[in-house]
C-alpha cells in the first residue's frame, strides 16, 4: 500500500513513514501543506494518514482542495508509540470489500483511541502508558535519527547541482516513476539541509548547502510535473535545442 504521512511535525513523521516502510508498505512523509499537496498529485497515495485536533482539520482541507478520494486516517499523537514500538500496522478495514472501497474511498476512518480512564486498571494503564511515551518519542526521534546519519557527499552534490543534468541531480534514472522523484525529492531536501547536519559546518559549506537546496528544488519544479517532464526529456533528446 502507498502510504502518506501528513502533518506531523518532522520527527514523528520520520518515525511513521520508516514503521511503515518496515512493515511493507511504500511509505512517504509530509509536514506542510505545499509538500502534501505536491506529493498527493506526484504519488497518488492509497491512503493519507494524519493526526487528530486543529492540525488534522487543516491536513483536511489540504486534501480537499485536491479532491483527494482515497482513504483518510485520524491517527491520534497518543497512539503514535504504540504503534511504533508495537509494529501496528495501518490499513483499512479488512472486512472491506472492493465495492466498499470505491463507493467509501472518502470516508475518514479513525484509529482506535486509548480506552477511557475508568474502565478497567490495564486499560488505563495502556492508555497512559502511551500518552508518556508519545513525548519521549519526539524527543529522541530527531536525535538518534542525526546520531546515526552518514555525512552526506556535500563536494559531490554541489558539483551535480551545477554541471549535472536534473535527473542526477536527483538520483534519478528517466524511466523512474513519478511516485520515486517525489520520494527521491524529499529525502534529499532532509539529507542536505543545515538542521540536523551530523557535522559541524563552516560559512562557506553552509553556503553550499542552501545553493545545493535551491538545486534541488530546482530539479523537481521540472521532473515533479509531468508536462514539464516530458518536455525536458524531449530537449535532452534534441541537442538543438539543449541551450
Amino acid at each position: 500500500m502507498k502510504i502518506l504521512v501528513a502533518g506531523f511535525d518532522r520527527s514523528t513523521t520520520e518515525a511513521l513513514t520508516q514503521r511503515f516502510r518496515d512493515d511493507g508498505h511504500h511509505a512517504l512523509g509530509a509536514s506542510g501543506s505545499s509538500a502534501t499537496q505536491t506529493l498527493v498529485r506526484a504519488a497518488h497515495p492509497d491512503q493519507v494518514v494524519l493526526p487528530d485536533g486543529d492540525r488534522g482539520e487543516e491536513v483536511t482541507e489540504w486534501l480537499d482542495d485536491l479532491g483527494y478520494a482515497g482513504h483518510r486516517r485520524v491517527l491520534p499523537l497518543a497512539d503514535v508509540p504504540a504503534l511504533v514500538d508495537e509494529a501496528s500496522v495501518l490499513a483499512p478495514p479488512a472486512s472491506q470489500t472492493k465495492d466498499e472501497d470505491k463507493s467509501d474511498s472518502a470516508k475518514v476512518v479513525v484509529a482506535p483511541q486509548a480506552q477511557e480512564v475508568g474502565v478497567d486498571a490495564p486499560s488505563q494503564a495502556v492508555a497512559l502508558s502511551s500518552a508518556r511515551r508519545d513525548v519521549s518519542l519526539r524527543e529522541g526521534v530527531a536525535s538518534a535519527l542525526s546520531a546515526s546519519r552518514e555525512l552526506p557527499d556535500l563536494a559531490m552534490k554541489l558539483r551535480q547541482v551545477r554541471f549535472a543534468d536534473y535527473y542526477e541531480v536527483l538520483e534519478l534514472s528517466a524511466n523512474d516513476a513519478d511516485y520515486q522523484v517525489a520520494e527521491n525529492f524529499q529525502r534529499l531536501c532532509r539529507d542536505f539541509q543545515p538542521e540536523g547536519w551530523p557535522a559541524r559546518l563552516s560559512e562557506e559549506q553552509l553556503a553550499q548547502l542552501v545553493e545545493v537546496g535551491r538545486g534541488i528544488r530546482d530539479a523537481y519544479s521540472i521532473l515533479g510535473d509531468p508536462e514539464l517532464r516530458r518536455r525536458y526529456e524531449k530537449a535532452q533528446r534534441d541537442p538543438s535545442r539543449r541551450a
